[in-house]
C-alpha cells in the first residue's frame, strides 16, 4: 500500500512538473512587453495602464472578429500589461528578462519542482536555496549646504550592466534556440543514488552539469551578447537630496547596480554618501548654523543694523542697540537648518561679532577717546 501511494505521488509531482515547464514555453516570445505596449522602459504606473486601456480597445475580439493577428496582439497585450503592472514581475522583467519570469513561474533555476521530489526521495541537495545579492555600489555626492537647505534634485548617468534587449535576458538568438536539457529533461537536476550500506540507498539532487542547473541549452547564441544575457549600457537616475539631510547620509537605490545575467544573483544597490562642501559664511553642526560678523568700533559701541542674505536668498536682519563686545554670541531661532523628515522646523543660527579696530589714531583722535572711554574702562575692569 506504501508503495502504491509512493507511485502516485511520483506520478502526480511528474505532472506538475511537465505543466510548469510547457507553461513556462508558453510565455516565451521575441517580443519586448514595453515595445508591445508602446511605452519607454522609464514609463509610470498611469502611463502603461493608458497604453493598455487603448491597445485592448483596438485589439478586442469583440471588434474584430475572425481576425486572428489581432486576437495574438490582443493576447501579447493583456501578457504585457500582466507583467508590467505588477511591480515585482516588472522588476523581474528588467533585470532577467523573460527567462528570468519562466525560471519564477516554475519556481527558480535550481530543480523548481525538485523540491518537491525531494520531499518524497528524501534528497533537498539544493533545498533551502536562496538568491545572493552582489555587491552594492558606493559613491560619494557632494552637494552645497544651499542643496541641503531648500533641497535639489541631481541628475546622474552611471554606467553598468544591463540587460540584453535584443535577447531579453535569454542569451539565445532567438525564442527556437532555448531547448529543454537533454540530460535532467528540463529539470536542472539529477537524482543521485548514495549506496551507504548494506540494504540503505540515499537519493540526493545535484544539479545538472550539462545546463548548470538551468534546465534549459541555448543552441545559437544571442550576436549582440553572445549569450552572456547582458550588455554595457548607461542608466540615468534622479537623487532627490532632501531638506535638512546631513553629511555622511545615504541614499540608496535597491538592486540599482549591475544587472546579472545569472538569476541566482541579484543586482547589488547604488549607495551615495552625502559629502557637503565648505560653505565660505556658514557652518553647519547638526541641525544648527554659525557665522562670524564683523562690526567696526562705531558699530560696535553705539549699536547697529546689519542685514545679509541666507542660503535660500531671504535676507536675515541682525541688530543691536547695546555695546557688542568682540567674540560676544548672538542666537537667532528658526535660521537654522531644517530638520530632516521636519523641514517647517529649523535649528538656532549662532552670529560670532568680531570688532574691527582701526589701525591708526591721531592725536585728537586719542585724547577723544581717552575722555570718553578711560574711567569707564576702569569701572568695568
Amino acid at each position: 500500500m506504501a508503495k502504491l501511494s509512493l507511485s502516485t505521488a511520483f506520478l502526480v509531482v511528474a505532472v506538475l512538473f511537465v505543466s510548469s515547464v510547457e507553461f513556462g514555453a508558453a510565455q516565451d516570445d521575441e517580443e519586448d512587453y514595453y515595445e508591445v505596449l508602446t511605452v519607454d522602459r522609464d514609463a509610470t504606473e498611469a502611463q502603461i495602464r493608458k497604453a493598455y486601456r487603448k491597445l485592448a480597445k483596438q485589439y478586442h475580439p469583440d471588434r474584430n472578429k475572425g481576425d486572428e493577428a489581432a486576437e495574438k496582439k490582443f493576447r501579447m497585450v493583456a501578457e504585457a500589461y500582466e507583467v508590467l503592472s505588477d511591480n515585482t514581475k516588472r522588476q523581474t522583467y528588467d533585470t532577467h528578462g523573460k527567462e528570468g519570469l519562466s525560471d519564477q513561474q516554475q519556481g527558480g533555476g535550481h530543480g523548481g519542482m525538485g523540491d518537491m521530489f525531494s520531499n518524497f526521495f528524501g534528497g533537498g541537495g539544493q533545498r533551502g536555496h536562496q538568491q545572493q545579492k552582489a555587491q552594492s555600489l558606493r559613491l560619494d555626492l557632494d552637494v552645497s549646504l544651499k542643496d541641503l537647505y531648500i533641497g535639489a534634485s541631481v541628475e546622474i548617468e552611471i554606467s553598468k550592466q544591463v540587460v540584453c534587449a535584443t535577447c531579453r535576458g535569454s542569451g539565445a538568438k532567438s525564442s527556437k534556440d532555448i531547448k529543454k536539457c537533454g540530460t535532467c529533461g528540463g529539470k536542472g537536476f539529477r537524482l543521485v543514488q548514495h549506496q551507504l550500506g548494506p540494504g540503505f540507498v540515499q537519493q540526493s539532487q545535484q544539479p545538472c552539469e550539462k545546463c548548470n542547473g538551468k534546465g534549459k541549452i541555448v543552441k545559437t547564441r544571442c550576436t549582440v551578447c553572445a549569450g552572456r544575457k547582458v550588455v554595457h549600457g548607461c542608466d540615468e537616475i534622479t537623487i532627490d537630496v532632501e531638506r535638512g539631510m546631513r553629511n555622511g547620509e545615504e541614499i540608496v537605490f535597491p538592486r540599482g547596480g549591475d544587472q546579472m545575467g545569472d538569476m541566482d544573483v541579484i543586482p547589488g544597490d547604488i549607495i551615495y554618501t552625502i559629502r557637503t562642501a565648505p560653505h565660505k559664511r556658514f557652518e553647519r553642526i547638526g541641525d544648527d548654523l554659525y557665522m562670524n560678523l564683523a562690526l567696526t568700533l562705531t558699530e560696535a559701541l553705539t549699536g547697529f543694523k546689519k542685514k545679509f542674505k541666507h542660503l535660500d536668498g531671504h535676507e536675515v536682519l541682525v541688530k543691536r542697540s547695546k555695546v557688542t563686545q568682540p567674540d560676544f554670541v548672538m542666537a537667532i531661532p528658526n535660521e537654522g537648518m531644517p530638520q530632516h523628515n521636519f523641514p517647517s522646523v529649523k535649528g538656532f543660527l549662532y552670529v560670532r561679532f568680531t570688532v574691527i579696530l582701526p589701525t591708526s589714531l591721531s592725536k585728537d583722535q586719542k585724547t577723544g577717546v581717552v575722555k570718553i572711554l578711560d574711567n569707564k574702562a576702569h569701572s568695568e575692569l
